[in-house]
């Protein structure tokens, strides 16, 4: 047998083994492509999944966090102004019930402001603890006043009203920042 002879023989199978082989490689490399472009796409979809259940979340705690300290500044300030006009002291059985609505709100508004420290940005814990002890200040000084007619309580409260609005009012707006919430969207003119 002459060497052309001999190297087709041994050639033959060697080059079909060597295409198997590197067929085998290449196929492997696109699959372990496919395998991990399939990977990433369920990450980005879980991604998104996860963003979407922390921002209904967030939108649900920001939510009731603005109604009870809206509804503590509401009771606070009727409570204070309903025992100045009515002249109801601090012992009335009326007073009783309303000190118990208020810490009532009070418990709620701690619970809110408390979810806003574990899942909310910290400057709007921080804004939310802020008004929760303006409108707590508020109360304290609305009773002091109660007791004693003096002027100075009468502008401390008023003074600690008015933080707690100034201070709602930039929660507001920080809440609605945080929630991506575009002020200047032109309104639906269906409504």
């Amino acid at each position: 047998m002459d060497w052309v002879e001999f190297a087709k023989v041994v050639a033959a199978p060697v080059s079909g083994l060597a295409g198997v082989y590197i067929g085998g490689v290449l196929q492997g490399r696109k699959d372990q492509e496919r395998w991990e472009r399939e990977v990433e796409r369920e990450n980005q979809r879980w991604q998104r999944e996860d963003r979407a259940r922390w921002l209904a979340e967030q939108h649900r705690l920001y939510s009731a966090l603005m109604t009870v300290l809206q509804a503590q500044l509401s009771r606070t300030r009727w409570g204070y102004a309903s025992d100045l006009l009515l002249g109801v002291g601090p012992d009335d059985e009326s007073n009783a019930m309303a000190r118990k609505e208020a810490e009532q709100l009070g418990n709620e508004a701690d619970k809110a402001v408390e979810a806003i420290g574990i899942l909310g940005a910290k400057a709007i814990h921080r804004e939310a603890q802020y008004v929760s002890q303006c409108l707590v200040m508020a109360g304290v000084m609305g009773n002091a006043r109660r007791r004693d007619d003096s002027d100075a309580y009468a502008e401390q409260v008023r003074d600690y009203f008015g933080k707690a609005d100034d201070g709602l009012q930039k929660l507001r707006a920080m809440v609605r920042h945080e929630l991506g919430v575009v002020d200047d969207a032109p309104a639906d003119p269906a409504s």
